[in-house]
């Protein structure tokens, strides 16, 4: 005795004519996401490891960006706007205020005393000297 069953699929309705670009274009996205986030031998990382990527990854960043603002900084002492000065420091300020890598603590200090030392300088409370002095420290201490 033979059982037979057949099934018959109708391919033709499923109008793959638009699907077809958005599985493409979802194939292609995590291939890009997907290589951005996969270590340079290939292999899966383990939570551990992964928290060890995500904490260079924000000390790299954070510490470009510190470098960024020194030379801004450097740049604020041949100025001659005190007003636009304090304003430009203030927005650096706060966005260092924001960072969060333990690594770059003693940084982020420097680039508040540097910061202060250029504003106090616009004002003309302290020397130049003393302001170029602390925003070398601090462009040594992120190099």
């Amino acid at each position: 005795m033979e059982v037979g069953l057949e099934i018959e699929v109708d391919l033709s309705k499923l109008q793959l004519d638009w699907w077809l670009p958005i599985i493409l274009i979802a194939l292609a996205f995590f291939a890009v996401v997907g290589r951005a986030v996969t270590p340079a031998d290939g292999r899966v990382l383990t939570p551990d490891e992964w928290q060890a990527v995500q904490a260079e990854r924000l000390y790299q960043e954070e510490r470009a960006q510190l470098r960024e603002y020194g030379q801004e900084l450097a740049e604020f002492l041949n100025a001659q706007d005190p007003v636009r000065v304090q304003l430009q420091v203030q927005r650096m300020v706060n966005q260092v205020s924001k960072m969060t890598s333990p690594a770059l603590v003693a940084q982020r200090q420097a680039f508040l005393d540097a910061a202060n030392a250029v504003v106090a300088y616009q004002q003309g409370q302290t020397s130049r000297d003393e302001a170029v002095a602390a925003v070398q420290e601090f462009l040594n201490a992120v190099k």
